[in-house]
């Protein structure tokens, strides 16, 4: 799953969560760019920030894929008025295991 919400939607991401619900297989995602470098996301594990960002890049290494993508849109203009887009909030990642029953 591949999204640039920036050409799709005229919109960009402020808040973004991805979370793998596959009890067994980890995913990779990719922020900002499609040449950024992946990052790993464990199985039942979820990972979220406070960032400005257009696109977002989720492959799942398993064959269930089964997880979701939450996100906080704004609209390009407001976007720009609040602050440069691609600026860091300095929030820290979050990476925690998910609390869901069956897993």
């Amino acid at each position: 799953m591949k999204h640039d919400f920036a050409q799709e939607y005229g919109k960009w991401v402020k808040y973004w969560r991805i979370v793998n619900l596959d009890p067994t297989n980890a995913l990779t995602y990719i922020l900002n760019s499609a040449t950024n470098i992946s990052e790993n996301l464990p199985p039942a594990m979820q990972a979220e920030n406070y960032e400005w960002l257009s696109y977002i890049e989720i492959d799942p290494n398993g064959t269930t894929g089964i997880g979701f993508l939450e996100v906080q849109l704004v609209k390009t203009d407001d976007a720009r008025q609040t602050v440069k887009p691609n600026a860091q909030f300095g929030a820290q990642k979050i990476k925690g295991t998910l609390g869901v029953t069956g897993l």
